[in-house]
């Protein structure tokens, strides 16, 4: 899920720290390799259902956006779902499927995050002592660019580097990034 401000036409512009744009042999090896066709006679069986997070609102895998005017508690709402996903508890009512839940924090400080998680946990009837499946981030003053320009080619930074392997450490079933405004792009 990425959370932002409906209607924010801010410009996202700033150089990221440590960003590197791709070498011409990594951007060249893709465009050279051909698209996987996919042959509609061959689906002759019911197709695969869809994994959801919350059943027929948030998808597993798909991002997700959560979009709303300053200060209507999205932030709020979000650290609720990822609190619900990682206990397998409902969220406003709506089933959750459960797992792994990975929240990244760009505008608060970790003080702020543990002071609204001690609110959910009242709310939901629990302790920290039940939340192994949860995992905070605070990014508040950090650079959270996770994709420069050089010109027309994009980039990946060291902090998408940093935010993929965190994943494929923790293997969240559920990643939020709040907000969308400083998880952005920039020209490098």
């Amino acid at each position: 899920i990425i959370i932002d401000d409906a209607f924010d036409d801010q410009p996202r512009a700033g150089k990221p720290n440590g960003a590197h744009p791709p070498t011409a042999a990594q951007a060249n090896s893709q465009s050279a390799a051909p698209l996987i066709l996919l042959d509609p006679r061959a689906w002759t069986r019911e197709p695969p259902g869809r994994r959801w997070i919350v059943p027929d609102w948030i998808p597993r895998g798909h991002v997700t956006g959560l979009y709303g005017d300053g200060g209507i508690g999205k932030t709020l709402l979000a650290q609720q779902l990822l609190s619900c996903t990682a206990l397998a508890l409902p969220w406003i009512g709506l089933e959750t499927r459960g797992g792994r839940a990975l929240g990244l924090f760009c505008e608060d400080s970790a003080d702020e995050i543990e002071r609204r998680q001690a609110d959910i946990n009242a709310a939901l009837g629990t302790g920290p002592e039940h939340l192994e499946n949860l995992r905070l981030v605070s990014q508040l003053g950090e650079d959270n660019t996770l994709v420069a320009f050089d010109g027309d080619r994009g980039f990946t930074t060291p902090f998408f580097d940093r935010v993929s392997a965190t994943c494929a450490s923790f293997r969240p079933a559920l990643l939020v990034l709040d907000t969308a405004d400083p998880v952005r792009v920039a020209d490098a």
